[in-house]
Formats: C-alpha cells, structure tokens, sequence
C-alpha cells in the first residue's frame, strides 16, 4: 500500500463529505473493494486498499461519521466453508494474496496485517501506482483501459495486486537505501536521479 495514494484519495474522500450531498456514498458505491468471502464469514479485500485506508482515517463532518464509513464490497469468492488451511492455500493458488511486506520480503499468512489500519507504506507501489496512472502499464478491468488491446474491450480482469507486484519490479530496478525513511519529496527526488 502506498501513503501517498491514500493521503489523496482520503482528501478526495473528505472533500466529498463536507458538501454533504451524497456525493461521498456514491462514490464509494462506485468503487467497489473486491472481496472474498473466507471462514466464517470474514471479509478479505484484494483490491481498494487505498480507499479502505482513506475511508478509515478520513475526517467525516457528521455527527454519526461512523455511518457513512462504509467500505462496498463485491464478493468475487465465497470460501466461507473452507477451513483456515485450505482457504489460504485456495487464496495462495488464485493469487487473492500478497505474502511479501512493504519492503518486498516474504511473510506467511499468520504475519498479514489483521486490518487496513496496521498496513505500512510501500514507496515503491507508490511509483507502480503512478507509472499506471501514465500508462507505464496497462491494468484492465477498468473503463479508461478498454480500448487498450490487451484488455479486449473490457473483456479481460487484470489479476489481484498487479501495483504490488510492479512495485517489486521498480524496488529491483531503482534501489534507494533511505526510501523507507525519506520524505515523499525525498523519494521523488530519488527517483528523479534514475530518469534522468
């Protein structure tokens, strides 16, 4: 998760909520967190973390904030009467899971965080974030990529956690020691060094 994207997107959020006009609950009916459905009925995203962060830290101007925190989910999986080790194996197999840490390393399952709330900033799914958003790389599935080829009219769903994994590419590509601990200045700076 990258918390850059999720300052923004909480602004955006927050921008909404203030004109209290409804704008904030269709927006959020519009962006829909792809969920699947795991044992006893627990709720996994595999997609919005971003907007699940920003919709958690947002400041609401209502006097029931709680009632407009409401994340949509789409159940793209019902799993729900599997037991833990099979459904996390079945998560592993269909890529519905990202085992790696913010700094790219391998964790298990049990080391997930618990919720939205303990993810840590990964600078480079920031970059992967913003190399999408300039068609660095094409993530089908969404309206302002079906005309690409590769998407066949909006026919073919990119896989889960495609910015994760192109984060991992640039972390490969453009190491940067003092990233994890750098300003968001700092890091662009950085990345400057290596395009130019």
């Amino acid at each position: 998760f990258g918390e850059v994207d999720a300052n923004c997107v909480q602004r955006q959020l927050e921008d909404f909520a203030e004109k209290k006009d409804g704008q904030l609950k269709n927006y959020l009916i519009q962006h829909l967190a792809p969920s699947v459905l795991g044992p006893n009925g627990t709720v996994y995203i595999t997609d919005h973390h971003h907007l699940s962060v920003a919709l958690l830290r947002a400041f609401l101007p209502y006097k029931k904030p709680y009632y407009h925190r409401t994340l949509y989910v789409c159940i793209t999986h019902d799993f729900s009467q599997l037991e833990a080790p099979v459904f996390w194996k079945g998560m592993e197999e269909k890529a519905l899971v990202f085992l790696q840490d913010n700094f790219g390393q391998k964790i298990t399952v049990d080391e997930l965080p618990g919720s939205v709330k303990y993810l840590r900033d990964d600078p480079y799914r920031t970059l992967a974030m913003y190399a999408r958003e300039s068609f660095g790389f094409v993530k089908c599935g969404r309206s302002e990529t079906n005309d690409f080829e590769q998407c066949q009219g909006g026919k073919v769903e990119a896989k889960p956690f495609l910015e994760f994994r192109w984060g991992n590419v640039f972390r490969d590509k453009f190491p940067s020691k003092g990233i994890y601990t750098e300003s968001d200045q700092m890091q662009v700076l950085a990345f400057e060094g290596y395009l130019n």
